[in-house]
């Protein structure tokens, strides 16, 4: 995850990307201010705060696969990332540079991404979705299971109330599955590991 800082206008002006100057003063337009007149350095500033998530940090940190998911989570990200992960401040006489104040630039950053994103805020920390997530699996697999014994039971010829007889049966034979070959059951669980990635 990387927030970059950067000076926009000079970015423009350099690449000759001047499309930028009427989207910007049509903004501005819309909210009553006056354009920006690309020939005065000062008064045509044009800071960018960009907030980059790379793919595995996504998956792996926040549990983001799916653009369902990036839409549900994508502010709380972006709130972590300017609030917490990164902090933009004023240098001061102090050397402790922790207790520099934030840049105003940096209060506007925070304030405007609240603002804009807050429809795409669960407010739910990383470890909270990711133990959500462990326990839906959990209960998805016990799910599965009732099944199978239920299957197991009846192809056993056994009643309802003889289902713990499935169950022994069941646990009999992965017990003996993992004494016969030790070797495979490591390498699946190493498999299993490595694709349940919850965090």
């Amino acid at each position: 995850m990387q927030v970059i800082v950067y000076d926009k206008r000079a970015e423009v002006i350099a690449k000759r990307k001047v499309h930028w100057w009427p989207i910007w003063n049509a903004t501005r337009a819309a909210s009553g201010q006056s354009h920006l007149d690309p020939s005065d350095r000062t008064g045509s500033a044009v800071w960018r705060a960009e907030v980059r998530a790379g793919k595995s940090y996504l998956t792996r940190r926040w549990k983001i696969r799916t653009w369902h998911d990036l839409e549900t989570r994508l502010g709380d990200l972006v709130r972590h990332a300017v609030g917490a992960a990164v902090r933009y401040k004023m240098p001061s006489a102090d050397s402790n540079r922790t207790r520099w104040p934030d840049d105003p630039f940096w209060r506007l950053v925070q304030s405007r991404l609240g603002e804009d994103l807050a429809g795409m805020q669960s407010g739910a920390e990383p470890e909270t979705v990711r133990e959500v997530i462990r326990e839906e699996y959990r209960r998805m697999l016990v799910r599965q299971s009732d099944g199978l014994a239920v299957s197991l039971a009846v192809s056993l010829g056994l009643e309802p109330d003889e289902i713990g007889h499935a169950l022994s049966y069941i646990r009999d034979g992965v017990l003996e599955a993992a004494r016969d070959d030790p070797a495979r059951l490591e390498e699946r669980f190493a498999r299993t590991r490595e694709r349940l990635t919850f965090g």
